[in-house]
């Protein structure tokens, strides 16, 4: 759970659930050796974005700020 408040203490945001994702990495040929693990490149893929509440969806961060710390 993730919760934004604003700065006299007000709940602002709340974003609930889960966020489920995937991605590839190459081991090298060395399974047991995790130093030379690599993300493979591109292979990063968002499942699931936040199955509860969420606030924040089509929100700017930047314009959220100013709006409301100033």
């Amino acid at each position: 759970m993730h919760k934004l408040f604003g700065p006299d203490g007000q709940l602002l945001f709340m974003q609930t659930g889960q966020l489920m994702f995937q991605f590839m990495v190459d081991t090298n040929g060395t399974p047991t050796d995790f130093t030379d693990d690599e993300e493979v490149e591109g292979s990063f893929v968002v499942l699931r974005s936040f199955t509860g509440q969420n606030d924040l969806e089509g929100h700017d961060f930047c314009d959220d700020i100013h709006e409301f710390i100033g």
